[in-house]
């Protein structure tokens, strides 16, 4: 195996992680949009009657991005997009931590996380998996490999979903011994 298949199943292993990501982010986000254009609210970062089409705006991105990392043909945009996204919303939680805001509830979609500066180094990391998406090339790869990194994404998936549940409990157990 060559550096460039290597790369490609890398980005394989990413997208479809990032492709999990944004999909469980949006389903949650659509069962109670009230309560995101909240959490949006909260953050205090756009004026008030710009909140709901900001909710909105957020969704529909999160929606595109979904499907076009589902899309070979529109992979490098929806990565470029989701790394943007992921990076603007690191940029809002650091915003609302130095001002002093940290009881915001995150809005991301998994267990109730307060603002913390974990959850910006979260950010850091999903960013760091879509990187190779960027940068590999369409290679001949056979089908058991692509198998392989479909898996190894879904696999790095749930392993993030139990590393925010952890991180979850872990502040939710601060918070209580204060």
């Amino acid at each position: 195996m060559n550096v460039d298949q290597l790369v490609h199943l890398m980005a394989i292993t990413g997208t479809t992680f990032l492709v999990l990501l944004f999909v469980i982010s949006v389903l949650h986000k659509l069962l109670d949009v009230d309560r995101f254009s909240g959490y949006v609210n909260n953050y205090d970062l756009v004026p008030e009657q710009s909140v709901k089409a900001t909710t909105y705006g957020l969704i529909g991105l999160e929606i595109a991005i979904s499907l076009g990392l589902i899309i070979p043909a529109f992979n490098g945009i929806a990565t470029v997009a989701a790394i943007a996204l992921l990076s603007i919303y690191a940029l809002a939680m650091l915003i609302n931590i130095r001002r002093g805001n940290t009881q915001i509830e995150c809005g991301c979609g998994g267990p109730v996380m307060f603002l913390s500066y974990d959850l910006v180094l979260r950010n850091g990391l999903i960013i760091l998996i879509a990187l190779p998406a960027l940068f590999a090339h369409p290679t001949d790869i056979n089908m058991i490999d692509t198998f392989v990194s479909v898996s190894c994404g879904a696999l790095l998936f749930l392993m993030f979903i139990i590393a925010e549940k952890l991180l979850a409990n872990f502040h939710h157990s601060q918070t209580l011994n204060r």
